[in-house]
């Protein structure tokens, strides 16, 4: 299999967990994603992470230190490390993140975002049904968000474990539902803060 075909079945095989979890999961302060994909050497890491725990707001940064919070995680995001860890026979290949959407002048967009209408009911106390659309198209800061990551690396040997690194620093994010679909099969757990390993072997 060419090494585009297999990073084609990865990202079909990634798809499936995004849409699996998206029906299943709804957003949840303090509890985020992790969605793993492998196929021969290529592996893909996705986070799906509420932007309240990683920022702690949900809009483009108001203050200097919104901006300088927004600014530090970039970094965090950009330098892999403070996100997941991997064995030194696994070598980043591409990377991405929407992080980006949260700078001044860029418009967020929900639009992407898989459980709108379940955010609309939650402002239902406020707004009524007819106008909550309008509502999170002109109002973006009040809209539920979400941060998604995601890491391709090639790995010459199949990890047997990753620590996700992440869990050290974002202080109010207790929970990741993590999934996989590796070739050796398929796998689930939660990570905590206190237990941020994903052994692929278990």
């Amino acid at each position: 299999m060419s090494k585009s075909i297999s990073h084609i079945a990865s990202l079909s095989a990634l798809s499936l967990l995004v849409c699996h979890s998206a029906s299943a999961q709804k957003h949840v302060h303090g509890e985020g994603q992790l969605l793993i994909a492998q196929q021969q050497q290529d592996w893909q890491f996705e986070f799906v992470l509420p932007a309240a725990d990683m920022l702690g707001f949900e809009h483009a940064p108001e203050t200097e230190q919104q901006k300088e919070t927004l600014n530090l995680v970039v970094e965090k995001v950009e330098g892999v490390r403070d996100i997941i860890q991997l064995p030194e026979s696994c070598q980043l290949t591409s990377m991405s993140h929407s992080l980006d959407d949260f700078k001044p002048g860029e418009q967020i967009s929900t639009s992407n975002h898989s459980h709108s209408k379940e955010h609309e009911h939650a402002h239902d106390d406020e707004h009524k049904h007819g106008d909550s659309h309008d509502h999170d198209h002109n109002h973006g800061e009040h809209a539920h968000m979400d941060i998604i990551i995601t890491y391709q690396f090639s790995c010459e040997v199949s990890p047997e474990q990753m620590e996700v690194t992440l869990l050290s620093w974002a202080d109010t994010l207790s929970k990741l539902n993590t999934q996989w679909i590796i070739n050796d099969g398929q796998g689930a757990s939660v990570l905590q803060p206190s237990s941020n390993l994903v052994n692929f072997n278990q």
